[in-house]
């Protein structure tokens, strides 16, 4: 099982939040006070998913290449307004 994702995220702008959303997780998401904390929030998120999926024996997608992420338009809309597009290591959660 992978265990490292491209996330993308966004700024707080109109939130107080940073929020986070996996392209190839579809529904994995988190946020936090901080990019920092969004980090920190993020890597647990991807654990939770990647346990939970397994354990239902969901299929897991394979994580994109980055090359292939900056072709998809929503992630390219997505930058264009402002996201950041970061690779985060799924941590187990304490």
């Amino acid at each position: 099982m992978n265990d490292t994702y491209f996330a993308l995220l966004h700024p707080p702008g109109d939130h107080y939040a940073w929020g986070v959303a996996f392209p190839d997780l579809p529904g994995c998401t988190s946020m936090g006070d901080s990019f920092e904390e969004a980090l920190v929030l993020a890597a647990d998120a991807l654990f939770g998913y990647l346990d939970v999926s397994t354990e239902s024996d969901f299929p897991v997608p394979q994580p994109c290449l980055y090359a292939a992420l900056m072709k998809d338009p929503d992630v390219q809309a997505d930058i264009a307004e402002g996201a950041v597009l970061h690779l985060v290591t799924m941590k187990p959660i304490d």
